[in-house]
């Protein structure tokens, strides 16, 4: 069974928040398209297609492309659809303004966007001062360290505002006295960074807001740091997993919007056979069921250098560690147990994992309470759950009593009720594992 296919019973609407001062802002990308050779000029909270009635006022926006001597070139925009411009061109560093005019929202105002996408390689993320912007920014990465240079008319851009917006949060911050802001160890995937400069040009104020979005490429570590690496262990080590055991039986009621059925389940090795009604339901549990086995089970790690990741502040959810393995993986610790999960599902895909709330065993081990997950496609969330467990013993076992889960896809949200009951262990034949 893929991935996919538990991942899509699953996950919150869990909302990726691009963190502005104003929840209702706009502003102006230059994000990459569809194509190798196309970009997107968009005006959206992040760098992605934002609301339709909204994208004819940047039509005055200019864009070029930087050509192989560092020169800029005008590039035509044209609408391929109702949400964003687009534009071709085989170039790896873009740029843009947008004049926007005046703007009245509580005080009266010019406005000016700028923005730049990097698509090469982090060796070309420089701006040139043969193609600078008013207002614009270089990315500079070395190991997993990223710095962020602003210059505001040619000079370094001391204390300005900035947003970054990551794949899985959005962080207010501001540049040192140098014009500079210094990421350790940041993650791989797109990156984005709003910057605001204000001034007063006669008697109004103007106010100059820059985008920045390059893709970090995926980071390999050389070394593993021996306190995160024992962090992790500890938490794996208090998660609750079977014990040894038989055959586990049991009866289920599952509740849907369509009304209920019956099921019996039974579980050998591992593996789950259900016997009841064929349809949505049963394919919906036997996901569910198998998922449920594999987070119970024990099992070692891949190949792993595991890392801290430094963070501005603290998280509710705990500590941040970089897994350093092939599927991009960046877990949270918190008080001795895994409480997130974050991992890459393709192309710019990613799914996380949030745990809410823990129960304990009789012997102290942790079970997941209430959890949420969300799957999004590098623009957009894609499906969501929330899920509530209350946990029986049968045996060496920790089973699942009561389940409760809201589905969301698309616009489209489902509730799913299990009941679990009359739990048994078959007498002993052939122990498990």
């Amino acid at each position: 069974m893929s991935l996919q296919r538990i991942l899509s019973r699953a996950l919150p609407l869990f909302a990726i928040a691009f963190a502005t001062s104003n929840s209702s802002a706009h502003f102006v990308w230059i994000a990459p398209g569809a194509e190798s050779d196309e970009v997107q000029v968009v005006f959206s909270e992040r760098p992605a297609p934002g609301e339709p009635h909204l994208i004819d006022k940047i039509k005055q926006t200019k864009l070029s492309q930087i050509g192989v001597d560092g020169k800029p070139e005008a590039a035509e925009l044209k609408k391929a659809n109702s949400n964003a411009w687009h534009a071709k061109g085989e170039t790896k560093t873009w740029q843009a303004h947008c004049d926007y005019g005046m703007v009245e929202h509580g005080e009266k105002f010019h406005l000016h966007y700028y923005a730049r996408l990097y698509r090469g390689e982090p060796t070309t993320w420089q701006a040139r001062k043969d193609n600078a912007l008013p207002l614009d920014a270089s990315l500079a990465l070395k190991d997993d360290k990223l710095t962020l240079a602003v210059t505001w008319q040619g000079k370094p851009a001391a204390n300005a505002e900035v947003v970054m917006v990551a794949p899985e949060d959005s962080r207010e911050l501001a540049t040192n006295d140098a014009g500079e802001l210094v990421l350790d160890q940041v993650q791989e995937g797109r990156l984005a960074f709003r910057v605001l400069v204000s001034e007063t040009a006669g008697e109004l104020p103007v106010k100059h807001y820059l985008t920045v979005v390059a893709d970090v490429p995926p980071l390999e570590f050389a070394e593993a740091d021996p306190a995160a690496a024992k962090l992790l262990a500890d938490a794996r080590a208090e998660r609750a997993v079977w014990g040894k055991y038989n055959e586990l039986t049991c009866q289920v009621e599952a509740v849907t919007s369509d009304g209920a059925e019956d099921f019996d389940v039974k579980i050998v090795d591992g593996e789950v056979t259900i016997e009841g009604a064929d349809g949505p339901t049963k394919e919906w549990l036997e996901d569910y069921t198998a998922s449920m086995i594999g987070h119970r089970a024990p099992g070692a790690p891949g190949e792993e250098t595991v890392r801290f990741v430094s963070e501005v502040a603290p998280h509710p959810l705990g500590r941040k560690l970089a897994l350093g393995d092939e599927l991009g993986s960046h877990y949270r610790i918190g008080d001795k147990k895994v409480m997130e999960v974050n991992r890459d599902m393709g192309p710019g895909a990613h799914f996380q994992i949030s745990v809410l709330e823990t129960v304990d065993n009789p012997e102290g081990k942790y079970l997941p309470a209430a959890f949420t997950i969300v799957t999004w496609d590098g623009e957009a969330i894609v499906s969501s759950l929330a899920e509530v467990d209350t946990w029986t013993r049968v045996g060496a076992c920790d089973v699942p009593a009561t389940v409760v889960q809201t589905v969301t896809e698309g616009k489209l949200t489902k509730v799913y009720q299990l009941k679990f009951s009359d739990w048994q262990e078959a007498p002993a034949r052939t122990a498990h594992r």
